[in-house]
This record gives C-alpha cells, sequence and structure tokens, in this order.
C-alpha cells in the first residue's frame, strides 16, 4: 500500500497547476526546474526553453514576469574549481 502525505500531495499539485499556467501562458517548452520561493512574498523560478533558448526567469504571486535571462551560464564544475582555488590551505 502506498501512503501519500496528503499535505505535501496538495502542495505538489498547486505547484503544477501553477507551473503550467506560467509555462502556457509564456510558451515554454523543455522545463528543467520550476519551483516556489517564499519570503515576504512568493516567487515562483523557471528554467525553460523559450524559443531555441535556455532562459532563467521570475515571476510573482500574480505570475507576471520579474526578470528573466538567457545568457550563458558557467559549468558548476568551473565554479567548484575556483572555489577550491581560491579557498586552499595557504591561499591568500
Amino acid at each position: 500500500m502506498l501512503w501519500v502525505h496528503v499535505p505535501y500531495s496538495k502542495h505538489k499539485n498547486e505547484i503544477t497547476s501553477i507551473e503550467n499556467v506560467i509555462v502556457k501562458e509564456n510558451n515554454y517548452s523543455n522545463v528543467k526546474y520550476f519551483d516556489r520561493y517564499n519570503s515576504d512574498k512568493s516567487y515562483y523560478i523557471i528554467r525553460a526553453t523559450k524559443g531555441k533558448k535556455q532562459q532563467y526567469a521570475v515571476f510573482d504571486e500574480k505570475y507576471k514576469l520579474i526578470k528573466s535571462y538567457s545568457g550563458d551560464v558557467v559549468d558548476q564544475q568551473v565554479c567548484i574549481n575556483a572555489f577550491k582555488e581560491k579557498y586552499k590551505p595557504g591561499a591568500k
């Protein structure tokens, strides 16, 4: 028997329905990341394809676009290597 935590299930269903609205209204495809960030307000963050470009975008509680970015993104390993180099023992 499968047990599902009801509040979590409701939360995931809510996030999925919001994702579907934002994707449809903004012509996104190939969504790789979508989640809600809560602070004094809630924001929705998406990483998806728009046209032929990967785009990161942030939406407010009313699903209005706040800001987007579709430029180059540094590879994760490049960041890790730079961090290790900067904070290795004996580095200034």
